[in-house]
Formats: structure tokens, sequence, C-alpha cells
């Protein structure tokens, strides 16, 4: 199960967590120059948090989806570019993407959401998944796509208020180093079966 929205800065702040300050400005914004480690921390961290508190389902954990569930839920049952159409015009209904961000990132939950009710899965910022960008070499060793060990990358999803169109399709997919950070990447948790 996702949560609805991108985590924002508000709900970054709120939970309690002693993590560095971000880009972003407003409160609602989706919390940024956040990396793949510090996002998977923080997910430990609120698991830890929910489950002395009690309200953690026995045998779950908040996590980042992986990139397999991400796109299945991006799509909710839809098979177009994006969830609500195929073309620039059906974005806007769904992202904040280049066309309409203001060049900075909007409040989340604004704009339509898929047929799941998950918001911002085009636009706003690029998601972090837990996915390593990998492929097989031909002597049978995981290797990135620069022939570096596996998890060398972690694949991101979605776009953000940066991208055009095209970085925002549903099936589109970006990589960068775990340790990374930039105000055009945020994160979204799942709550998923412990491993």
């Amino acid at each position: 199960m996702f949560i609805s929205t991108e985590v924002s800065r508000q709900r970054f702040k709120a939970e309690g967590s002693s993590w560095r300050n971000t880009f972003a400005d407003n409160e609602q914004n989706p919390v940024v120059g956040v990396s793949y480690n510090d996002a998977m921390a923080f997910a430990q961290w609120l698991t830890e948090q929910e489950k002395r508190a009690g309200r953690l389902p026995e045998g779950y954990v908040y996590t980042l989806p992986s990139e397999s569930q991400w796109e299945y839920s991006v799509r909710a049952g839809t098979t177009t570019r994006f969830y609500t159409g195929n073309t620039d015009q059906d974005l806007e209904r769904a992202a904040w993407f280049s066309n309409n961000s203001g060049r900075s990132t909007q409040p989340v939950g604004l704009k339509t959401p898929n047929n799941w009710g998950l918001y911002d899965m085009h636009g706003n910022v690029t998601e972090w998944t837990r996915t390593a960008m990998t492929s097989r070499h031909p002597g049978g060793t995981v290797v990135d796509f620069h022939g570096r060990p596996s998890g060398w990358r972690m694949i991101l999803r979605g776009g953000g208020w940066n991208s055009d169109a095209r970085f925002c399709e549903s099936g589109n997919r970006n990589s960068w180093g775990p340790d990374a950070r930039s105000d055009t990447i945020g994160f979204r948790l799942a709550l998923a079966p412990a491993p």
C-alpha cells in the first residue's frame, strides 16, 4: 500500500526527524535534497516509531517501493502515457512539470490523483525506488549500465518540476547514485510486508 502523496517537508519534520534542511521552502511541498540512503534510513526510523506506538500492522514496514510496484501503482490500470491520458495537456491535470511548475516544487496533493487515489506520481519531484539499475553482463555478473557492480545506481521514477513531459511518462526511468541529493528528487513511502 502506497502513501497517497510524496513525503512533504511538514511530514518529514513532524515525524521528529533530525534530518538536514532541504531545498523546498513551503512546508506542504515535497521534501527534497534527500538521498536514497537518507530516504531508506527515514523509512526504517518511521517503522520503529510506528511499531513502538502500536500503529503498524504486524509484519509490515515502511520502505521505498520497488520499481515494478511504482510502475504498477502509477498506471492504476491505465495504458496511456500518463494516468490522465496521452497528451501534454492531459499531464497538466496530474502533474507539476516544466510547463506549469513555475520552476519549483509545489504543495503535494493538489493535482488530479490516479484511479487509486495516489497524487503526484507524475511530476513535482522524481521519486526514489528501492531498485538498483542493473543489466546482465555477458559473463553473467550483475552490473549497472556503466559496468559497475549492482547497486551503484538506484532507479528514480516519475519526473519532476523541471522535467519535460516525456520524462514524466509512466514508463520513463532514470538512475542516480544512492548518495546523490538534488532539489528535484524526493520520495514516497509504501507500507509493505517485511522482507
